[in-house]
């Protein structure tokens, strides 16, 4: 192995969370894993995991509602896409960050790797009323 290439325990591994089963259709639940704040979803037999704060103005998410293949922030009403982090609506200008999720032997297994959203990070600086 050269230099560059990661060792095999330098790779992030996907993580288990739960087991399937117990994540309602049309559920979220909040996760703390490896630093990052996570909400993971299921609508229908999909899951997803994505940050868990607005990128407006840093709400939870937990308390959003679930729309179709979108998840609402509670605050202000913005809408991001589930798959990919997309922000839909404003007031939110970025999208959230999202993180590989699949199910394997029953549980909900999360890559705690993030993904930038379409159109990369949020400024961290910008705050929009």
């Amino acid at each position: 192995m050269s230099e560059q290439d990661p060792s095999p325990s330098d790779t992030p591994a996907f993580v288990a969370l739960m087991p399937a089963a117990e994540l309602a259709p049309n559920a979220v639940k909040p996760f703390e894993l490896a630093g990052y704040g996570i909400l993971l979803c299921r609508v229908g037999d999909e899951f997803f995991a994505l940050e868990n704060r607005c990128s407006h103005t840093g709400a939870l998410l937990t308390r959003g509602r679930l729309r179709g293949d979108c998840i609402v922030c509670p605050v202000h009403g913005a809408r991001f896409q589930l798959r990919d982090g997309k922000h839909l609506s404003p007031p939110a200008s970025s999208g959230l960050v999202t993180f590989a999720v699949r199910v394997a032997t029953g549980q909900i297994e999360v890559l705690p790797v993030p993904i930038d959203p379409p159109g990369g990070k949020p400024d961290p600086r910008a705050f929009v009323m």
